[in-house]
């Protein structure tokens, strides 16, 4: 496998119950443990989803046999513990040539995602939290049930506007935080509240594609590298989809030349 293949899969679905049901029916051990320690129902699901989407996305490499040795790595990053192969170590940058594969998933509200490279990879998908006014009830509002249609509808337009900007503002604090000054001011550029919710989570997915890379989790730090202008060895790569959602990757690489190819696959 020469090129990095990026899967992502809407999971959208009427019957979120039945498959649950169905895809743990199915799915490998690991993945079911990992379903089993999650506290919700939606992460339940998902976590499942994002490891049938891998399925199928292994299925198309006539690779599927390695459902079955997923384990964990020190810090908890899942990989394929093939024996039968010279399998890279973790973190390393080197080009696997004996077959052997890097994968990661991801997943956030109706949408999972998962990447397969010959080289060591992270990826992550991130919905974007704008408020809308189907998210306020008109309890949160205040509005009496006597309001005329226009006072409600101005009323509503009003908090939909604060909740924005509140969140907007909550985002800028943890930019400042745990982001890089270049990175934080890259959100504070932007024109409109809305924008910068936006800047926000296509950077903090950014990030976050990159901390799966290395494999340390959180150790690795946020704000140790800047994603826009990243060190040498590192490799960004983001899906614009436009449908709500964040997509990233990021791939180590010793100066290879990486093709990225996107497909989405039906997984409910």
């Amino acid at each position: 496998m020469d090129d990095v293949k990026i899967y992502v899969s809407d999971i959208t679905t009427d019957d979120p119950a039945g498959a649950y049901e169905k895809l743990y029916r199915t799915a490998c051990e690991y993945a079911r443990k990992r379903a089993d320690a999650c506290k919700r129902t939606g992460d339940k699901l998902r976590t499942l989803a994002a490891f049938e989407l891998l399925r199928l996305a292994l299925k198309e490499e006539g690779r599927e046999e390695l459902m079955d040795t997923i384990a964990a790595g020190e810090y908890g990053k899942p990989f394929f513990d093939d024996k039968s192969d010279a399998a890279v170590s973790q973190g390393s940058a080197e080009r696997n040539e004996n077959g052997s594969l890097n994968f990661n998933i991801s997943h956030s509200g109706d949408r999972v995602m998962c990447v397969l490279s010959p080289l060591e990879c992270g990826c992550d998908v991130e919905r974007i939290k704008v408020p809308s006014q189907g998210s306020i009830s008109s309890q949160d509002s205040g509005q009496s049930q006597d309001s005329g249609q226009s006072q409600d509808g101005d009323l509503a337009v009003s908090d939909v506007d604060a909740k924005i900007e509140k969140t907007a503002l909550r985002n800028m604090s943890t930019a400042r935080r745990f982001f890089t000054k270049s990175e934080a001011a890259c959100i504070e550029r932007e024109p409109d509240p809305e924008d910068k919710i936006k800047m926000f989570t296509r950077i903090w997915t950014l990030k976050e594609s990159y901390i799966k890379c290395d494999g340390r989790g959180l150790r690795a730090g946020l704000d140790s590298i800047d994603v826009f202008e990243p060190p040498k060895g590192l490799i960004f790569h983001e899906l614009p989809l436009d449908d709500g959602y964040c997509y990233s990757c990021c791939i180590k690489s010793a100066g290879d030349k990486i093709t990225f190819k996107a497909e989405s696959l039906k997984v409910i």
